[in-house]
């Protein structure tokens, strides 16, 4: 089978009055159970305008996660941000503590209406708090609520590079489309062809809409995976109104 594709694509959606009905609905029940909780758990975190001092103790989180993954694509995040000379965007530090200890954190800006994941690395699990929701996942919320605190209309998660499995994680499509967000055809794209028997690992690919213009939502995407990856990968399914996914089995 033949499948055509972006080879990159873009996360996006919008910003409601109530941040927490975008989610999943496993997503909302682990979030409202955690929030009633992070008091007593001793969770904080600050937001504050991105400096060297954030860098400092960030970046060799960050750059050794990405160094861990398969295929992995490292980026100039000081060059990118601190260095970038584009004076509408501006750029903001999102830090997660646990009984004051650094969870890991989130380098994102505001541009005039949109508020933009660039980076993050963020610990697993809490350190010793038992809670429902993971870190990601909080901190997924609690940067929507700030978005809607100020007053943007959209959230974007970045550009990925297409197919999952083979580039990123396929669980890091799962976690973004369990936060409500949609994959769009970027601005600028390359079109590419992939022969579904010749994969020799478990796939997640997202097929190029029929009219591929920039900023099309992709609606349609082909799981290609043993019998133990279909079964890990099952949630992909709750979020057809999203993205509608098609097991096939490999191998």
């Amino acid at each position: 089978m033949k499948i055509t594709f972006a080879k990159t694509h873009r996360w996006h959606k919008e910003v409601t009055p109530d941040p927490i009905n975008l989610f999943g609905k496993s997503e909302q029940a682990k979030l409202k159970g955690t929030l009633a909780k992070l008091q007593g758990n001793d969770i904080t975190y600050s937001i504050d305008p991105l400096d060297e001092s954030f860098f400092d103790w960030w970046l060799p989180l960050y750059q050794d996660r990405i160094i861990s993954k398969s295929n992995p694509k490292l980026f100039d995040v000081r060059e990118k941000t601190l260095g970038n000379p584009n004076k509408d965007k501006k750029y903001f530090s999102f830090t997660l503590f646990e009984a004051g200890e650094r969870l890991g954190g989130v380098v994102f800006s505001l541009s005039e209406d949109t508020l933009f994941f660039a980076y993050r690395t963020l610990a697993y699990d809490w350190k010793k708090a038992h809670l429902r929701a993971s870190p990601s996942l909080l901190v997924e919320y609690l940067l929507s609520e700030h978005a809607k605190n100020a007053a943007m209309k959209y959230i974007s998660h970045g550009i990925d590079r297409n197919p999952y499995g083979v580039n990123s994680s396929i669980g890091l499509a799962l976690f973004k489309l369990s936060t409500g967000c949609r994959p769009q055809m970027p601005k600028t794209y390359e079109i590419d062809t992939l022969e579904t028997d010749e994969l020799t690992t478990d796939a997640l690919v997202l097929e190029c809409p029929n009219v591929p213009a920039p900023y099309a939502d992709i609606t349609k995407a082909y799981l290609l995976a043993d019998d133990a990856g279909i079964e890990k990968w099952k949630s992909l399914t709750k979020f057809p109104d999203i993205l509608s996914t098609e097991f096939i089995r490999r191998g």
